[in-house]
This record gives structure tokens, sequence and C-alpha cells, in this order.
């Protein structure tokens, strides 16, 4: 008895669908369920059942099948097709021929669509909902009786799918153009670095909370606002946002040697002034003078030259 008809399936699909059918349609065996796919003339690719159990109802052994396919399809759809179909848009409908491009925006399309916002690990429950919403429509086309057309699906009958797909890609688009115009800027500071004299040439930046950050010399020696001001103001823009002031700082001076205490060594400060620095930086995170400084600015205060960011 035939359950579903697919249409126009390459052999490479069908390789890449056959296991996730087989998966889902093994445990039905175990029932006494039995079934073949077949591929006649016309390009079709037919599931047939060959037996089902005596006490089962024709109705019900079709909602089975039907359902058990309908599962199997969605999940290859998700975890599988669904790579190669954003690789095909970001390429065919929005016009990325850069590999690199093309390998970034999917990157951050994959975050969104799989991982968890906050540890990055899988997010099951983001990708179960996903899978039960492409589920259902599938059943719909099912239910309605038309051969399974991948094509057609996703252009017709999926719209609310692929619409989130390319709200997701223009989202990892802009997220491109955010990383070219940072990766812009730290170009733009490492140059600038490089042509300053180091005004000192050894700096201790301690990062004493999530933006605020203490300058000291090589000798441990805080350096005092009226420092920092008068080596800002020969060339800071009267109208900077305070929350430059450290990083202008440290541009100014234009240490050889850079060493940021902090107990957050991924914080997004940190990792840019690793970005500019490069080479002349390093972090420490439990070094001895960390924890004595620390008790020493409770007692001290704000008056060793903290700069808030």
């Amino acid at each position: 008895m035939e359950i579903i008809r697919m249409r126009s399936l390459s052999s490479q699909r069908w390789e890449d669908i056959k296991p996730y059918l087989d998966d889902y349609l093994l445990g039905l065996q175990s029932f006494s369920f039995s079934h073949k796919f077949e591929l006649d003339s016309g390009g079709y690719t037919t599931l047939k059942v060959t037996k089902y159990p005596d006490h089962v109802r024709l109705k019900d052994m079709l909602d089975i099948y039907t359902h058990t396919f309908c599962q199997a399809m969605a999940e290859y759809l998700i975890e599988h097709f669904e790579q190669e179909y954003i690789h095909h848009l970001i390429k065919s409908e929005y016009g990325f021929t850069d590999e690199q491009e093309r390998d970034f925006i999917y990157s951050c399309c994959h975050q969104e669509l799989f991982l968890h916002d906050k540890h990055k690990g899988r997010d099951e429950w983001k990708v179960a909902k996903r899978k039960n919403n492409v589920y259902k429509k599938l059943i719909e086309v099912a239910r309605d009786g038309d051969p399974f057309n991948l094509e057609g699906i996703l252009r017709f009958r999926l719209t609310e799918y692929t619409e989130d797909l390319c709200q997701t890609i223009e989202y990892a688009i802009n997220e491109l153009v955010v990383e070219q115009d940072y990766r812009e800027f730290i170009h733009i500071l490492r140059q600038f670095l490089t042509a300053q004299n180091p005004k000192i040439a050894f700096i201790h930046l301690y990062h004493v909370e999530d933006k605020q950050f203490i300058f000291y010399n090589e000798e441990g020696v805080p350096l005092t606002e009226e420092t920092i001001n008068g080596i800002l103001e020969n060339w800071v823009d009267p109208s900077v946002h305070h929350d430059d002031i450290m990083m202008s700082t440290l541009i100014s001076i234009a240490p050889k040697r850079l060493i940021v205490h902090t107990h957050q060594p991924q914080h997004n400060i940190v990792q840019t002034l690793k970005h500019i620095f490069q080479h002349r930086m390093s972090i420490c995170t439990k070094c001895q003078d960390c924890l004595e400084w620390k008790n020493t600015e409770e007692n001290r205060g704000n008056k060793s030259g903290l700069v808030k960011r």
C-alpha cells in the first residue's frame, strides 16, 4: 500500500535522506510492520507498506507511517539539508562570493539556530521547537495527498521557516559588517600605535571591575589623574566620549610592554587591547600584585588614576 510519494530526488539527495527515514522507520519493524521504497519510471520514490499487524486499523497504520515519515523528514531538513540550503541562500540570494565571508555568515547563523544564547552549547529545546514547526507543516502536505517535492515545499508550504532563515542570514550579515568595521578599527589603532614613541615603556593595567581600570608604571606606582590628563591633552579631541579615555590613554602612552591584570581575561575590552597591542601585551590573572593592588585600592579609593570606561 502506497503511503508517500517523493518527486524527482537525485541519487545524492536520496542517499542523504534515506538514513533518516531508515532510522525512524526501523522501530516499526519490531511491531510487525514492513515497508519498502520503490523508484518508478516517472522518477517518483514511493514508500509502500507491505505488512502491518491485523489488529491495527488501516487508518491508524496510515497515520503511524505518515507521522513517522514526517518526523524523519523534519530531522533531515534541520540537521542536514539546512546547512546546504543556508549556504545556497548566502551565495545565490545575497550575492556573497567570498568564501571567508560566507563561512562567517554561516557560523553566525548556526549559532543563532542551534546554540544556547549564554553557554554556547547546543540548545536542544530551540532545535526541537524548530523541528516540530517543520514537522507540523509536513503533516499538512502529507494529509493533502500531494507528492513530496522538496523545492516546492520550501517555496510554498514552509514559507515561515524560510523567512526565519532569511532573517537569521540578514542578522548574520549585519554581524559581518560589524566584524569588518571592528577589524578596520583595530588596524587603524595598530598603525597609530606603531607610529607613536613610547611615553612610558612599561605599563601595568589593573582591571578593577567590569569597566574600571587603574594604570601603574613599571615600579608599581599608580599614574595620577594629572599624569593621564597631561598625556591626553595634546591629541584627544575635546568632544571625545568618556568611554574612549582608557583606550586613548594606552594608545597615547604606546608602551613597549603592557601587562593587563584581570580576573576576566575574555572580557571584550581586554580582548580588544590584546588585538591592538598583540605581542606587546600579556594577561595576568592571579599574580600576587593583583591581590595586593586590589587590597590597596579598597583602602585608597579612587585617588590613583582610576579610569572608568
